[in-house]
Formats: structure tokens, sequence, C-alpha cells
């Protein structure tokens, strides 16, 4: 998340009143909300500084901006430490985009200047890239919850099939996912961190759904939750 906070100072100088602005930008890859809930942020201290949230997700959500990160980290690192590696081989990249990058860009940067301090050659291989064991992949649903899933998925269909005639052109997907976040929501009082959580997806995405279905008519949640 990044917080973005504007600040203008006055001071007076003989007959001259100095303005300064100042702006806070903030940094965590801490979910506040939830901290504040458990007790480990302060509740006025967010609101104070929480004029702007934007929110950035993980690398391993966004493996698209791999390649395109791998490459400004290339040059960046050709610049500063005066080598011509002309790029990264394939396996590579395969690599690269595999892994689950539990310390997001910062830990891709290190890896890369790593790899390019080691390489010898042209190209990046896939021994330069030393990458910590444990994350090369996320981990797997359990193959329990995936067949308990995928069991309710089997019954829903079945029933939406012997309906499909008479559904008037409804649009189900629509249905069922509002269906989904009321019910979160039900189950965890409203609390829109936990509900967010209970569904695997992020605040931000909660939010904009619950404004697309017009949740708030229907479930009461606290804009403070």
């Amino acid at each position: 998340m990044r917080v973005l906070q504007d600040r203008s100072f006055e001071r007076l100088g003989g007959n001259e009143t100095i303005t300064v602005d100042v702006r806070i930008i903030v940094a965590t890859n801490k979910d506040l909300e939830e901290a504040i809930i458990h007790g480990q942020f302060r509740e006025d201290l967010y609101y104070r500084l929480n004029v702007v949230s934007i929110h950035i997700p993980p690398l391993r959500e966004r493996k698209e901006d791999l390649p395109e990160l791998a490459s400004y980290f290339l040059n960046k690192f050709n610049r500063e430490l005066k080598k011509r590696i002309v790029g990264i081989t394939p396996g590579s990249m395969d690599k690269i985009v595999s892994y689950g990058w539990p310390g997001n860009v910062r830990q891709l940067e290190n890896a890369l200047k790593r790899a390019m301090v080691l390489c010898q050659g042209e190209w990046i291989l896939e021994d330069h890239l030393l990458l910590e064991k444990g994350a090369e992949k996320e981990e797997p649903e359990s193959d329990l919850a995936k067949r308990s899933f995928e069991t309710l998925l089997d019954v829903l269909f079945e029933e939406l099939s012997k309906t499909s005639g008479t559904s008037g052109g409804l649009d189900m997907v629509s249905v069922i996912e509002k269906g989904l976040i009321v019910r979160a929501l039900q189950k965890t009082g409203g609390n829109q961190v936990q509900a967010a959580q209970l569904l695997g997806i992020n605040r931000g995405t909660l939010r904009g759904k619950m404004e697309r279905y017009s949740i708030k008519k229907e479930v009461l949640v606290s804009d403070n939750d």
C-alpha cells in the first residue's frame, strides 16, 4: 500500500510569509486495517496518514510485469556494473516467472544483480539465478478442498441446467458472485477485511464489487471496518 499526504506550512520571516509544501509518502507490505483490528497499529495515525491509498498487488499476482521489470534491472545494472549482458535466456525467464517472489520487487532486483555479478558471458543463465527454496511455486490448494469445491460446482451447474430455459436472460455469474459476497459479509459481521480474506481477494477488490452490486443496501457494513 502507498499512502500520500500533502501538508502546507507557513512561516513568517520579516515581512514575508514562506509557504512550504511537504508530501508524505508511506509504504508498507502489511495490511494496516487488519493490524488496527488486532491492536498492532494506531487507528488515529492510520486515518491521519490515509488521504490517498494505492494498493499494489504482490509480485506473484502480476506475473506479466516480471519480464519488463527484469529488462529494466538488466539495463540498470549493466550501467552500474559496467557489464554488457545482452539478455536473459528463455529458461532463466521461465525460472523467474515461476518463482513466488515473497520479497516482491526488491527481492527480484537483488536476485538479478547477483546473477549479473556471477555472469561472465552475455546471457543470464539459470545457474546464475540463486533463488531461495520454498517459493518456487505458490502452495497448491489441498486436494480435499478442491474436490469439495468441484462437487459444489457440479451440483450448481446441474441445477442451472434445469432452469436455463426459465432464467429470462438472468446473469447467473453476477447473481452467484453477489451472493457469495453478501454471505461472506454476513458471516464476518460486516467486517470487510475478514470477508475479503474469506473470499480470497483483497479489500480493494471487495469494495469495488460491493459498489457494483450495491451490496451496502442489503448488508449492514461499517465504513470503518
